[in-house]
């Protein structure tokens, strides 16, 4: 209730208004499962309980941690979920288990979010420390740091044979390797069994612990289709308690598994038919390779030893004894790993690995699709004018006889959204910051002015331009904020389509702005006159030489129809050119080179051949400087 007040109420005051109502009810709601773990953030609109509230709040989590730890009957039979896996196992693993069923321990359910945090820490302590783990409690939740906390995936992902096909860059595992591992995986050490709430205690409590989430793999479609959601467990020795407060701190607490309504399989509805496992058993990293069944080195397949899956010395580790994942998978949608490690990125990662199997199994898009509109802009510098970039439809270089358009056919076409003004051009109704202009109008950055015959407007920032072909231009801030230019966008974009994304694919290298990695800095001359020769020789250069089948002569290098991108190639070294005039490449300065750009960027066709009296320096006390200066103005460039 919006007039429910949770300042003055109790934990189990406020459990039923926020749709629990038992121990074991499922717990779904992100707003329930924040309301019974910190952080507790204010825009979830649950208060964060302090003083004695808080004390109560931790207490009630702890009484329930306590009673789970000495009353075995919740974890006595399996929940649906087990059985399903186990049977799996059993069916999957029956050649090389002999018959011999796949039965798992004993477990403590935590089917509560907040539980697996309570039982990280020993009663009434702030801290709880082992070599796995050390945990501290915070002001505003808690901090688990693992004591391994990398990010490489180097010889981490192993797959069982047997079931979906293996992709080459994955090591393949026989499948009487992972029986055995699975095995391992059940039976940890004593000391990785010990619950950290019960270490004090004599003897320290030691259990299995499990909680299960329901990932979402499609989302509920009004009309065409019910959310459906896939079954996860997860399952760690006592000491990785740690890890399920993490799990579920991400993909929320599913509740008691045994409960019917908890049950997947009874809300086939709901249920996409997956059905996911994670194993925690870092202890595995101490198996040999030789105990596990692997061949001897000289008995091994090619495949075998380039994944290191054999042994020349009796006592080698698996996997060298690095931290490694191993997946057994099929097609009847059912998902096992065991993790040898205990790092909490992996353990995400794999639920997320899981879901995107189910995903695929039941068709619906992995992770997201998409893409964009590319639009492809140039800087005009101080002015624009119609050229054949212009005229021509898609704007590419071409013909100077390619179509032209009018503005009294743009106007035409655009009917009654735009508005004609008596200057000439014309202003889109619903977006007024929109300008359409005659196809003869040319904006020029120094006077501020768009001009055409007949008519005149100021040029202006954060309006947008539109020529009668569709190409737009605006006037813009250059990226060094030190000056003013003309940025024109083609019309017609490329369509940059995104079926789907792959972890290090570069999503996130494609998203970041260029701008933010280019810094900037004046063009530097050392004699005018010797070092404007020399880029004067290289404007002037034949460079039609500089493939070995000797191709027909290019356009100047201060042809308008040539793009600065085409003369960077042209002074960039590369294979395809002959070894004479890459060596040539190679003696061009580096200043001499960004002087060409420059020329180049900023040349003008009325300049004709006297460009260099527009290039020129201060002189200081009697000496040159060594910025340059076009058309007295110091020239600045970007540097990535």
């Amino acid at each position: 209730s919006s007039h429910f007040d949770f300042r003055s109420h109790t934990a189990a005051d406020v459990r039923p208004c926020i749709g629990i109502h038992s121990a074991r009810q499922t717990v779904l709601s992100p707003h329930a499962a924040m309301s019974l773990s910190g952080p507790w953030p204010a825009s979830a609109g649950l208060p964060e309980p302090r003083g004695e509230k808080r004390k109560a709040h931790e207490g009630e989590l702890a009484a329930m941690v306590e009673k789970a730890l000495t009353d075995k009957s919740p974890t006595s039979g399996s929940a649906p979920i087990d059985r399903r896996l186990e049977n799996f196992l059993t069916e999957h693993l029956a050649e090389v288990r002999q018959g011999k069923p796949v039965k798992f321990p004993d477990m403590v359910s935590l089917h509560t979010y907040g539980m697996a945090r309570a039982m990280s820490f020993p009663k009434n302590q702030n801290s709880y420390g082992n070599p796995l783990i050390k945990s501290y409690k915070c002001q505003n939740g808690v901090l688990h740091n693992p004591v391994n906390d990398k990010r490489t995936t180097v010889g981490v992902f192993h797959i069982a044979e047997g079931g979906l096909p293996i992709a080459d860059d994955k090591k393949g595992v026989p499948l009487a390797v992972f029986n055995k591992l699975l095995d391992a995986a059940l039976n940890p050490p004593e000391a990785n069994m010990e619950v950290p709430f019960g270490s004090g205690s004599n003897p320290p409590a030691r259990a299995w612990v499990k909680f299960m989430a329901r990932p979402l793999v499609c989302p509920e479609v009004p009309g065409y289709t019910a959310e459906k959601r896939m079954e996860f467990r997860l399952m760690a020795p006592g000491t990785m308690v740690a890890n399920v407060d993490f799990l579920e701190s991400v993909f929320g607490n599913a509740g008691e598994a045994s409960l019917p309504e908890n049950d997947a399989a009874l809300d086939a509805e709901h249920w996409s038919g997956h059905t996911g496992c994670l194993i925690m058993a870092p202890h595995l990293l101490t198996l040999k390779k030789k105990d596990l069944g692997l061949p001897h080195w000289d008995q091994a397949t090619e495949r075998q030893r380039r994944d290191i899956m054999a042994w020349k010395d009796p006592e080698e580790l698996y996997n060298n004894g690095g931290a490694f994942k191993i997946c057994c998978l099929t097609k009847a949608g059912v998902f096992v790993t065991l993790l040898a490690d205990n790092y909490f990125g992996y353990c995400k990662k794999d639920v997320k690995t899981q879901l995107s199997f189910a995903c695929n199994l039941f068709g619906t898009e992995e992770e997201h699709a998409g893409g964009a509109l590319a639009c492809a802009s140039i800087s005009w510098g101080k002015e624009f004018r119609e050229d054949y970039r212009v005229r021509r439809q898609n704007h590419h270089y071409g013909d100077d006889n390619a179509q032209k358009y009018t503005f009294a056919e743009a106007v035409k076409l655009l009917g009654d959204t735009v508005t004609l003004q008596p200057e000439g051009h014309a202003i889109d109704r619903k977006y007024p910051d929109i300008f359409y202009v005659p196809e003869d109008a040319v904006a020029n950055s120094e006077t501020g002015r768009i001009t055409w015959s007949g008519g005149e407007i100021f040029l202006v920032p954060g309006v947008v331009y539109i020529h009668p072909s569709g190409y737009q231009f605006s006037l813009q801030q250059t990226l060094d904020k030190k000056g003013w230019h003309i940025v024109g966008t083609v019309a017609e974009p490329m369509h940059c389509h995104k079926p789907s994304t792959v972890s290090g694919g570069g999503k996130s290298e494609i998203s970041k702005l260029l701008s933010d990695m280019i810094t900037f800095g004046h063009v530097r001359i050392d004699n005018v006159k010797r070092d404007l020769a020399y880029v004067d020789m290289i404007l002037r250069r034949d460079y039609s030489d500089r493939f070995p089948d000797q191709r027909t002569s290019d356009l100047p290098i201060l042809d308008p129809k040539r793009t600065m991108g085409s003369v960077v190639k042209l002074l960039t070294p590369s294979e395809t050119y002959t070894q004479e005039y890459n060596n040539w490449l190679e003696t061009i300065p580096p200043m001499i080179r960004s002087l060409v750009f420059l020329v180049k960027h900023c040349y003008e066709p009325s300049w004709g051949s006297d460009w260099k009296s527009h290039f020129t320096v201060q002189v200081i006390d009697g000496r040159e400087g060594d910025v340059v200066h076009v058309d007295w103005q110091r020239s600045s460039t970007q540097y990535l």
